[in-house]
């Protein structure tokens, strides 16, 4: 009986192919490894296009069309239905150079005498170790995947296994040090992630124990580029919120009229993708996106770069459906919509947020229709509307299952504390808003975080400065945090545990 090594290529970006060790990129030594995998007798890639391995390697089987995850499990299916003698599949990505070979022979052992349908490697990073499928269950597996469509991600293989769980043996292989919350994937799948696979390698570190003690140690490097840019377009809102601390930073925020100018919009994001390569847009920290002027014209600029997703919080006042219509024809899942409701009923809306409940909600039906699956409806989880929240969340459980109940936040004690549940974590972790996120204001100013409303601790300015400058200036207070260090902005806020994307 022998394996075969599969290699997904589907979707590599060229930092797979960029030189790491010894000059070998990670495709290249993804390709060593796989070859060298337990009772290996050919190795297979996985691609979208005929040319994607163009002149990258020889000697290789590569089946192309593969899209999405029916597409992945029938050739998966017509493999095996041609291989004889054929007992599992190793399954790995082709940007994931780190996997370690004592690990795979360690998942191997246990699959061969577990007589396992599918192992895995359970909480370790992603991109640490394959996973293995035995080859008879390959046929149910396909058979679960039919008519599943959308790209295929990482996790795609499990995704389609836990349909029917149950009918399959699993074996797990569990870490020694638990690193979930780290959210760690070792893959050059990018720019960022190629500086941290980089940064292990060049650190000289192998083998799976060794790489979680590391990255447990030095987390520093897992601070790599900005995944979330969250510019403030326009400063007026439509509202004065109870529970918002802008009115008070601001003034009056209801005939406020300064917006970042489309030119300066489509600077900041071309300079954004220069540095970071992709990421997320989020509109608007602070004032109403449907405010600006141009605001159709804004989130086109956003679909101009195939790396970007858009991110629109919205009180849902001022939209034009023919505008969302447009948008909806091109945009696809780029564009993903949080409309602010915060209430069931118009009383409740009314005193937290002002009037314009009727209008708020309509949109964010609209929003539904026209964005099924990336358009979200909020409530903010405090005193003031807790009695109701249910109601909001079984009321509009009926249209969608995008619904997000969001913490209260004080704003390191600016505000009243009104949340009615602690749900901070036991032990601190380094903020994750330092770790990844970076915010501009209209001007450009650039404070530490959306807390920093004073900007006591500025940046700098992303349009005089650039995004390496300001990036960099933020590392300093990420270090303290990872030193138990906190600013005194930073020691009352519980925002540190929240994640954006």
């Amino acid at each position: 009986m022998a394996n075969l090594a599969l290699i997904n290529c589907t979707s590599l970006s060229e930092h797979a192919f960029l030189p790491l060790a010894d000059g070998k990129s990670s495709f290249d030594m993804v390709v060593d490894l796989a070859k060298a995998l337990p009772d290996i007798s050919g190795l297979v890639c996985l691609c979208s296009r005929e040319d994607d391995l163009a002149g990258k390697i020889e000697g290789v089987t590569c089946i192309s069309g593969i899209s999405d995850p029916q597409g992945l499990f029938t050739a998966l299916r017509d493999l095996c239905e041609k291989q004889d003698n054929l007992n599992s599949l190793f399954y790995l990505f082709g940007d994931t150079p780190l996997i370690d070979p004592a690990l795979c022979e360690r998942m191997w052992n246990n699959h061969r005498r577990y007589h396992a349908d599918y192992t895995f490697a359970d909480a370790y990073p992603a991109g640490i170790a394959p996973e293995i499928i035995r080859a008879s269950a390959v046929s149910a597996l396909a058979s679960l995947a039919d008519g599943v469509t959308g790209p295929i991600q990482r996790d795609s293989v499990f995704e389609v296994l836990r349909k029917d769980i149950n009918a399959f043996e699993i074996e797990t292989e569990i870490p020694p040090l638990d690193l979930r919350m780290l959210r760690i994937r070792l893959a050059a799948d990018g720019k960022a992630g190629f500086m941290l696979v980089k940064g292990v390698a060049d650190a000289g570190v192998r083998g799976a124990e060794a790489l979680l003690r590391y990255l447990h140690e030095n987390q520093q490097i897992l601070r790599t580029l900005p995944a979330y840019l969250s510019v403030q377009i326009s400063s007026p809102c439509p509202q004065v919120c109870t529970y918002c601390p802008y009115p008070e930073t601001a003034g009056d925020v209801l005939n406020l009229t300064e917006h970042m100018s489309l030119e300066s919009f489509n600077g900041l994001l071309k300079g954004y993708t220069d540095f970071a390569e992709k990421g997320y847009v989020n509109l608007s920290p602070w004032g109403e996106p449907a405010l600006h002027p141009q605001i159709s014209d804004i989130l086109n600029t956003i679909l101009e770069y195939p790396n970007l997703t858009g991110v629109i919080e919205t009180a849902g006042l001022g939209w034009k459906r023919e505008t969302l219509a447009r948008l909806a024809e091109k945009a696809g899942d780029r564009l993903i919509w949080i409309v602010s409701l915060d209430a069931h009923t118009e009383e409740t809306y009314r005193k937290l947020r002002g009037s314009g409940f009727q209008e708020a909600v309509a949109v964010a039906k609209t929003l539904l229709e026209l964005f099924p699956a990336t358009a979200y409806v909020q409530a903010v989880r405090m005193d003031s509307n807790e009695e109701e929240l249910e109601h909001f969340y079984r009321s509009w459980k009926e249209l969608t299952e995008n619904i997000i109940i969001q913490k209260y936040d004080h704003f390191s004690g600016r505000l009243p504390q009104r949340r009615v549940a602690d749900i901070s974590p036991l032990k601190r972790n380094p903020c994750w808003h330092l770790k990844r996120d970076l915010v501009v204001l209209v001007n450009g100013d650039v404070p530490l975080c959306r807390e920093d409303l004073d900007g006591q601790y500025s940046l700098g300015n992303i349009f005089t400065d650039g995004f390496e400058t300001v990036w960099k200036a933020g590392e300093k207070y990420y270090n303290q945090h990872l030193e138990k260090k906190y600013p005194e902005l930073c020691s009352e806020c519980d925002e540190y545990y929240t994640f954006n994307y």
